[in-house]
């Protein structure tokens, strides 16, 4: 993610129609090498994912929520917090009062996703998308 791009569109293939694809470019040697990772999760849903985070919060297991935490023991549900990002991983984490390292955490992911939206973006431009 750091070193890298990655789109979730939704999975069109018949039998994940309630799911989203996970596609990652990553440049992870430094030396423009590119992995291309792609996965099916199903999404949790915004609600799901607030709820996933207040679990988390009251079962005293705020660290799983860390980004590089959270990928590791659940991507599903990381995915699922990348994709409604802004009220996951800001709104809820705010709300929830939990650890201004917490938040700053997110920081990186904010600039990747950024990073990865602009990326699209542009890509969709000049196909003509």
């Amino acid at each position: 993610m750091k070193h890298g791009f990655y789109q979730i569109p939704p999975c069109a293939l018949r039998q994940h129609l309630d799911a989203h694809e996970v596609i990652i470019y990553a440049d992870v040697s430094g030396k423009q090498k590119v992995t291309i990772r792609h996965e099916i999760y199903l999404d949790l849903w915004c609600r799901g994912s607030i709820i996933y985070a207040k679990n988390a919060a009251a079962i005293g297991e705020t660290d799983r929520l860390y980004p590089s935490v959270l990928a590791a023991v659940d991507p599903q549900a990381f995915w699922s917090a990348m994709l409604w990002f802004d009220t996951l991983f800001v709104q809820t984490i705010q709300d929830l009062d939990l650890s201004a390292n917490l938040l700053n955490a997110r920081k990186e992911l904010q600039q990747c996703r950024n990073r990865s939206k602009s990326y699209f973006s542009y890509i969709s431009e000049l196909l003509d998308l």
